[in-house]
């Protein structure tokens, strides 16, 4: 209709205004929908933009404005996750009061699942340093034996702490060493005994 209107006189107002009109709209959807495939990948910045150009034009635009709210769904999970994220480095750097605070800032309640793992995570390894600094006082303190026995217990809330088992390989070694020496002083070799405890005093 606006083409044969226009054929018929280029100039017609009416058919001028319903072209303006309809391109208008093409160009809205256009939009939206390059802004729904930045979305899809990410692009939530270049994506915002689009939307707020429909919306300067359109401010009830129902499309533009469901996108929006997408985007700010979106953006604030990037946010949370990168928060998450930040966490776990600072986690395996052995900084879980640093960790513990970061994840305070995650405000994104879907995110609860991580973040309830995270702090699980953390208490463990809190956990794991106390009982360290327990296991190293008993240590200084000359009771190996009680060392051993604090460590397996660790090691079972924490199996994959890699300095408890460290320290559990070398008090059993020293342990080792030290039965050997006990065992050739009262046997008759003195000279084996000696060397023996020399090893545990090195």
């Amino acid at each position: 209709k606006i083409v044969s209107l226009l054929q018929n006189d280029p100039l017609n107002q009416e058919a001028l205004a319903l072209q303006k009109k309809l391109q208008a709209k093409m160009q809205v959807g256009y939009k939206i929908e390059n802004a729904r495939k930045l979305i899809d990948i990410g692009s939530l910045g270049q994506a915002k933009s689009l939307v707020d150009e429909v919306l300067a034009l359109d401010p009830s635009n129902v499309g533009a404005n469901e996108l929006l709210g997408r985007i700010e769904k979106l953006g604030k999970s990037q946010v949370a996750y990168g928060l998450i994220k930040d966490a776990k480095n600072l986690l395996t750097n052995g900084d879980p009061e640093g960790a513990r605070e970061i994840l305070k800032k995650v405000t994104d309640t879907a995110l609860s699942s991580e973040v309830e793992q995270m702090l699980k995570q953390i208490d463990l390894q809190e956990n794991t340093f106390k009982s360290l600094e327990m296991i190293r006082e008993t240590y200084n303190a000359g009771d190996m034996d009680k060392a051993l026995a604090l460590i397996r217990e660790a090691l079972q809330k924490n199996p994959s702490a890699e300095d408890l088992k460290k320290n559990k390989e070398k008090i059993e070694l020293l342990l080792a060493k030290r039965k050997e020496a006990n065992q050739l002083l009262g046997g008759p070799s003195p000279f084996r005994a000696k060397s023996a405890l020399q090893t545990i005093l090195d």
